[in-house]
């Protein structure tokens, strides 16, 4: 078969020259013009498989989430393995679906498109399934992170020649070796994947990958020929059956009907097993984040493919229609929190213990040591976290577990609360559970660090992926909700069942608020304060879900959360975090409907807690500033007698890169379209910057000193090294956040500190 490429310039050189003669510089742009108009056709002909592969090279070139997804490749043979089947079966659903869909557009082509486009350009998009991810894996690997996105994109152009060498190489082999490989493509799969798996390497595997693509070329060049050879020597398949009824449907030549009857086989079983990941969260753990974001990609792709092919084969726009219905039937509601019921009925949230009186009963709990402090010398812990998904939540949890274990729980008892936003809660949720339960720890010197990073260490992402690319991505298709679980239950119940079965937190966090809120009249108390942040969606109110009543004088008019609940609903704890971690469009706006007392009903739609506030510092200010007018009051002895005692720390746990921003042109389109947008997503992190500036201005000024405010950043000034904020992260990251906490001299200064402590 001739190059495309050499196929391309005979024409071009033809047409220029027809009748011995040069065209005019008009009729030269007026070809390239028309040639511009057929890729241009092209390209909207096979949009949904590119829309696949920009998807793919945004999630693993551009954002460190999906990069340290694919080096979590690395890391099993096993994850290798699925992800070998699942990236296969994503290539080939790429090419030959869209292969169907140029059958289609060939026998309704009213714009008589080349032949050459289609013929190569669904070999074109299998071919880039594996340069995108093949480059993106070398990008992952330790020598070459350094190297520029332009050297690499460099590279992906570039591939385009090397198919073009490829695709020359492989029409210069004979028919029956073709044969023989297209046979071989079981087998050569099966060794190439045991070569990477008992190899267990990076560039092994990337070896590995590297001849799949050269493999890919060589089958579907190949199996052209043998079609094509078939037809020369007039050998027809029989035109009888199912098979040969859905074939012809499909447009699909005769002599091609075991390629079609292989892909619908693939299909179905490969159908089953993506079923499975949406509907079993230990399968969905199993197979692993990266195998079901390629097995996603595959049947997305598949099915926008076989709707292109209706579209074109009816002369009809199905895309069209489609999203016209779901607009029309995508009213119902799919996002409702699951409220419960209590396990206890009597314990009503309205009778939470206020935040004067908490304050009165923690510290006669404390009485004996107040008393034979010295003036100033007895610290109050107030614990506010930053949002980061798994992220913030391993680093919280391990700087708390570590403060913890360090000074033999002296920490816990000088923490007042615990305030933070979407991963931040989660790390927060983590420690307060574990002193929920920490007669359940062993009895080791790490023994709350270790249980921390055992849960949080576990993958929160898949089955909620699972649950977004599958029946939530057709969700707004039909009037009813035919799948109970969508991907914000999905992470609900990853938060609590995902961790190993070993694990002390395991399903601890679908505790409901009321066995652990506080109650009036309960003087025993011992947990502290814990603030989750969340926002309202309508209104961007600031909203808090509190073991304790949130006094909307004292907090700002803050939504009490909890206080829009019927008095017969739970809320798990588990549930709470999520409704601070609702960042979309990994978790959509979570609704709680509120009756009134006059019986009308309000909707409250809530979502990411750092939409307002993304380290907790607002509620943090505001309790402050109540305890140290509270502790003025001289009208209130058991509380006034300590003010001289005590002296309140915010100890601020961050995991966000910090530096100067660059400053740089933005253009005059793109300062026109996005300059609203622009804005408010600048606004969203100095929002909280101000906030917690604002808090440290205030420390600093009652009490003349900086060292009030003690930020704990798993970053360093200008950091070289990428900390991925993901619901999974992989061991290699994991590790880096272990050595970040043992080198921490501010950790370690904090913990002399409060050994020194009054006890």
């Amino acid at each position: 078969m001739a190059s495309p490429i050499l196929s391309a310039f005979a024409a071009i050189r033809n047409h220029l020259t027809a009748n011995g003669t040069h065209k005019s510089a008009k009729s030269i742009l007026f070809v390239i013009l028309k040639d511009l108009n057929y890729l241009l056709r092209s390209v909207w002909l096979f949009f949904p498989p590119i829309l696949f592969l920009l998807v793919c090279y945004q999630v693993f070139w551009n954002l460190s989430q999906g990069q340290d997804v694919l080096v979590s490749v690395f890391e099993d043979r096993f994850t290798f393995i699925r992800f070998m089947l699942a990236h296969t079966l994503w290539v080939f659903m790429t090419w030959y679906t869209s292969r169907l869909l140029s059958y289609a557009k060939e026998k309704n082509n009213p714009v008589h498109l080349p032949q050459i486009l289609f013929t190569h350009i669904p070999r074109i998009l299998g071919f880039m399934c594996y340069t995108i991810v093949l480059l993106a894996f070398i990008r992952s690997t330790k020598s070459l992170t350094r190297q520029s996105s332009g050297y690499y994109s460099l590279l992906l152009w570039l591939s385009l020649f090397y198919y073009v060498f490829l695709n020359w190489l492989a029409g210069k082999i004979k028919t029956y070796s073709i044969r023989v490989l297209a046979l071989s493509l079981p087998v050569i799969l099966v060794i190439l994947v045991t070569i990477g798996a008992s190899n267990f390497y990076p560039w092994t595997i990337i070896s590995v990958l590297a001849f799949m693509q050269v493999y890919f070329v060589f089958f579907v060049v190949g199996r052209r020929r043998i079609i094509e050879q078939k037809n020369a020597e007039h050998k027809e398949a029989k035109t009888e059956g199912l098979v040969a009824r859905l074939a012809n449907f499909f447009m699909v030549p005769p002599n091609e009907r075991i390629v079609f009857v292989f892909f619908n086989i693939c299909a179905t079983i490969f159908l089953f097993f993506y079923i499975l990941c949406f509907e079993s969260l230990s399968f969905a753990l199993w197979v692993r984040t990266c195998t079901l974001v390629f097995l996603a990609f595959s049947f997305l792709v598949g099915i926008t493919n076989i709707i292109s092919f209706f579209s074109v084969k009816y002369s009809i726009s199905f895309h069209i229609i489609l999203i016209t219905l779901a607009f029309i039937t995508g009213k119902v509601e799919s996002y409702r929190v699951e409220l419960g019921p209590k396990k206890n009925p009597s314990a009503q949230f309205s009778q939470r213990l206020d935040l004067k009186t908490y304050f009165d009963h923690w510290l006669g709990q404390r009485s004996n040591e107040l008393n034979n402090a010295a003036d100033n010398s007895y610290p109050v812990f107030l614990v506010m976290a930053n949002g980061g998904a798994s992220r913030s939540g391993y680093w919280v949890a391990s700087v708390l577990s570590k403060l913890e274990d360090s000074t033999k729980g002296n920490f816990s008892h000088h923490l007042f609360c615990l305030s933070g936003a979407s991963g931040g809660s989660l790390g927060n949720a983590t420690f307060f559970s574990l002193l929920r339960y920490k007669d359940q720890l062993p009895k080791s010197d790490t023994a709350n660090l270790e249980a921390s990073k055992k849960y949080l260490q576990s993958d929160f992402l898949t089955f909620t992926l699972a649950n977004m690319l599958g029946p939530d991505y057709f969700r707004h298709l039909y009037p009813i909700n035919l799948f109970k679980t969508n991907r914000a239950n999905a992470l609900i119940r990853s938060i609590e069942e995902a961790p190993k079965d070993n694990v002390l937190l395991k399903d601890k966090l679908g505790d409901g608020f009321s066995e652990f809120v506080t109650k009036k009249g309960d003087t025993a108390y011992n947990l502290p304060i814990l603030f989750i942040n969340s926002t309202r969606m309508q209104d961007g109110a600031p909203s808090v879900i509190s073991n304790i009543l949130i006094n909307s004088s004292i907090y700002n008019g803050r939504v009490d959360v909890l206080n829009l609940l019927d008095s017969n609903q739970e809320m798990k704890l588990s549930t709470a975090v999520e409704l601070g971690a609702s960042f979309p469009y990994v978790c959509p706006a979570n609704r709680i409907d509120y009756t009134s007392p006059t019986g009308k009903v309000y909707s409250n739609y809530f979502v990411d807690g750092g939409y307002f506030d993304n380290s907790g510092a607002g509620v943090v200010h505001e309790t402050i500033l109540e305890l140290l007018q509270v502790m003025n009051d001289t009208t209130n002895s058991n509380i006034s007698r300590y003010k001289n005692k005590i002296q309140f720390y915010v100890v601020h746990i961050l995991n966000d890169p910090f530096g100067s921003t660059p400053l740089n042109p933005v253009g005059s389109i793109r300062n026109d379209l996005a300059a609203p947008l622009i804005t408010l997503a600048g606004s969203y992190g100095t929002q909280t910057s101000t906030n917690d500036r604002r808090l440290v201005k205030y420390l600093q000024l009652i009490y003349s000193s900086p060292n009030h405010y003690i930020p704990i950043n798993l970053y360093r000034e200008r950091d070289s090294v990428v900390f991925s904020m993901n619901w999974v992260i992989s061991r290699k990251t994991l590790g880096n956040m272990d050595l970040r906490l043992n080198e921490s001299d501010t950790l370690k200064k904090l913990i002399h500190f409060i050994n020194a402590s009054p006890k």
